[in-house]
């Protein structure tokens, strides 16, 4: 623990980041300047991998909803399967980073308490893709076209 300085009226030890305070400045002001672009290419992303999904699995379901949704996450509920549990270690293998849960339990394959509640007792698999606007339509077919090889085969 810090005990405060008397600088700061002995509310905090040390003295104020400047030099990170500007650069948090500078990084929010980049990304508010290209925030539609930014929103643009995501939804664009996020469309095309939903589409694509749907074609390699028309049993597919989205636990994204329809509307009002961030554009960076798609959700995805696969039937269950021959070798579905093995379908998030499989895509990890290929160098493609998913998850089975929710951001804050990454690491794991433990199920959103969210998911599990829209889907009790499924037997397939959730898969979060968390998309960025610096990931490339390129990224998405290489997504689609291992989806295809591990889903089909």
């Amino acid at each position: 623990l810090l005990y405060g300085g008397p600088q700061e009226r002995n509310m905090r030890a040390g003295t104020e980041n400047i030099i990170g305070i500007t650069g948090m400045i500078k990084a929010l002001e980049m990304a508010y300047a290209e925030i539609d672009e930014r929103n643009r290419k995501l939804n664009e992303l996020h469309s095309q991998l939903k589409k694509g999904i749907q074609l390699i699995d028309p049993t597919v379901k989205f636990n994204t909803p329809e509307n009002n949704y961030l554009p960076k996450i798609l959700n995805v509920y696969f039937e269950e399967r021959k070798n579905i549990e093995w379908l998030i270690l499989n895509l990890d293998i290929e160098g493609i980073a998913v998850s089975g849960g929710s951001a804050c339990s990454s690491g794991t394959e433990k199920s959103s308490s969210v998911i599990d509640f829209i889907r009790p007792n499924s037997k397939g698999k959730n898969v979060r893709f968390s998309l960025s606007h610096l990931n490339t339509s390129e990224e998405i077919e290489t997504v689609l076209l291992t989806l295809k090889k591990l889903l089909v085969t």
